[in-house]
């Protein structure tokens, strides 16, 4: 919990469970003394996702604007990627991240029509816009 005090924001919790983050701000009444029921609660989905070198590589260029997952974390349009750079040889995480907006889904029926197996989708990436 964190306190304002040349604010209107009056407590800042933030919860973190799995990979959801959930902040909850709660606003200060405008006159001293008058309770507030003033808050807003929202949800921001990171999923933390293992990530070869050489994928790595190429998604850090801009060569590689997709990502083609199992579909097993429930991903959405809007949920943010932490694709975290992994050395398979060494089985170690090198400590590199990147990040990256979900901006479109392609699963399903309509994916299996072009030969996507069942329960795998395609991810299109956009660039994370936010503070790191």
């Amino acid at each position: 919990m964190q306190k304002e005090n040349n604010s209107h924001v009056q407590n800042l919790f933030v919860l973190r469970h799995a990979s959801a983050w959930r902040v909850k701000i709660n606003i200060a009444p405008a006159q001293p003394g008058v309770g507030s029921n003033n808050f807003f609660i929202f949800t921001i989905m990171v999923h933390e996702l293992k990530t070869w070198e050489e994928y790595f590589r190429l998604m850090e260029s801009g060569e590689k604007p997709f990502e083609l997952r199992k579909n097993d974390r429930g991903f959405l349009t809007g949920h943010e990627l932490l694709l975290c750079e992994y050395n398979p040889r060494t089985q170690t995480y090198t400590g590199r991240t990147l990040r990256r907006k979900i901006t479109y889904i392609l699963q399903g029926s309509e994916a299996e029509m072009f030969g996507l197996k069942a329960g795998f989708c395609i991810l299109g990436l956009g660039e994370f816009e936010g503070c790191n």
